[in-house]
């Protein structure tokens, strides 16, 4: 895991904001016009928030997003016991070919997701736009239920 942050308390809402701004920073620190910042997760638990980046060759294919999703994730929040957890995945949009920033927090009773526009222009360094609730059916079907039954 990487570093550990101590945070006495942290609320649902705190660390969907945290992790929002975040990923707004992660994007604007990308030297690389047409670069696209790691993939991260947050596992807060026991006063701490632990926050791990995402193997680029982890989400390479959607074999191995799907085992990253469905294996991977779901073991560590079952041996870290996180009363939070969050997931920040940069995704193109499948269809429309719109490029997003994705936040998605949960705990044992609840599941959240927030998306905001990547917006890239020649030259520049992405940026990421306002942000809005709500994720499409299939982020939230069959591959997010390993993760919030090992939430429970």
């Amino acid at each position: 895991m990487s570093p550990v942050i101590a945070q006495e308390h942290l609320t649902y809402r705190q660390l969907a904001d945290r992790v929002k701004t975040e990923m707004r920073a992660a994007y604007a620190s990308i030297s690389d016009p047409e670069g696209d910042p790691l993939p991260r997760s947050y596992y807060y638990a026991h006063g701490a928030l632990l926050y791990e980046p995402v193997p680029r060759n982890a989400v390479a294919t959607v074999k191995r997003k799907e085992a990253l999703l469905t294996h991977v994730i779901p073991t560590l929040i079952r041996q870290i016991r996180p009363r939070l957890f969050a997931l920040a995945v940069p995704v193109v949009v499948r269809g429309s070919g719109s490029e997003q920033a994705w936040v998605q927090v949960l705990d044992a009773e609840r599941s959240e997701v927030w998306r905001a526009e990547v917006v890239r222009r020649e030259g520049r360094r992405p940026r990421v736009g306002e942000w809005f609730d709500g994720a499409p059916d299939t982020w939230e079907g069959r591959l997010m239920d390993a993760i919030r039954a090992a939430m429970r």
